[in-house]
């Protein structure tokens, strides 16, 4: 577990000993909020991003994501210049508001086999888009305001490949996105919540 002095101000992070770090603890930035930059693809045993803990950091550059397993409520929470190319492929467990208000997200591949659920408001707000135009096969359940106000966001459910698993879509996931087509349901889906 890595823990940094909520005294000190920082503004970019480098590790050593990177295999010995699994875990950023919850508010691992707080006092920070002008970090810009967290090398975080060297962290080959990173498990866990804690609670809040780069939330609000409106600077944050982060390089890569590669093995993170949970990111935690508000991970990266109104990080308006966050990035990504990918969401780490072993990853499954998304707190609610994970991504929120990351204005900067862009285009990145969501191939999570693992993942099964988007919480409550995980991308609402942000500038998402998926490369693959479809969500990763394991999802069987979007919530409430998962993808609301995904203005860039464009998913494909005219085929089974669209979203095989999936399940349950709770209220106003796809709210105010304007690229959803939600016409073609994928034939798996058994409730939807209004």
């Amino acid at each position: 577990i890595l823990a940094i002095s909520k005294d000190l101000k920082l503004k970019r992070i480098y590790f050593q000993n990177k295999n010995e770090i699994i875990e950023l603890y919850d508010n691992f930035q707080e006092k920070n909020q002008d970090l810009e930059f967290v090398e975080l693809s060297m962290l080959t045993m990173l498990e866990t991003i804690g609670h809040s803990a780069f939330a609000d950091c409106i600077n944050l550059t982060v390089d890569n994501l590669v093995s993170a397993i949970f990111i935690d409520s508000y991970g990266f929470s109104n990080c308006s210049s966050l990035s990504l190319p990918s969401l780490p492929s072993n990853l499954s467990e998304l707190g609610m508001w994970a991504f929120n208000r990351t204005t900067s997200l862009g285009q990145l591949s969501f191939y999570c086999p693992d993942l099964k659920l988007i919480p409550d408001s995980c991308f609402q707000y942000s500038t998402l888009s998926i490369d693959t135009q479809t969500l990763s096969s394991g999802i069987t359940e979007v919530g409430s305001n998962a993808f609301a106000d995904c203005p860039n966001l464009v998913l494909n459910f005219n085929d089974s490949e669209g979203a095989p698993s999936l399940k349950t879509i709770h209220t106003n996931a796809f709210q105010r996105s304007p690229q959803i087509n939600l016409a073609n349901f994928p034939v798996n889906i058994e409730t939807i919540r209004s």
